[in-house]
């Protein structure tokens, strides 16, 4: 079940850059990784990212940076819906990640 109908959507010019996130001409690493944007909002983001065993470490379980990669793409794509109005772009700084 999703939140997302709490939130406003984005205006379309926003809402047309988010939508072709993964969609590059070269590839990146959310798109390496397999990030998907499910969907993008004003204060609200949803992303996936599909298993597969390339992303497993040894024990078989999913590695944790994978976990942290997703967690800063999607505080990223939060900072880049507000300063992307003023023309700016948005990027991590910090990333802090306890298992």
């Amino acid at each position: 079940m999703s939140r997302a109908d709490q939130f406003a959507p984005l205006e379309p010019e926003l809402q047309a850059r988010w939508d072709r996130f993964g969609h590059w001409e070269r590839t990146y690493y959310p798109t390496l990784l397999g990030l998907v944007v499910e969907e993008v909002r004003h204060g609200y983001s949803r992303m996936r990212l599909p298993h597969r065993p390339e992303l497993e470490q040894p024990m078989g379980i999913v590695h944790g940076g994978v976990y942290a990669a997703l967690a800063e793409t999607l505080a990223s794509m939060g900072t880049a819906r507000v300063v992307m109005r003023e023309g700016k772009g948005a990027m991590g700084m910090s990333n802090l990640t306890t298992f």
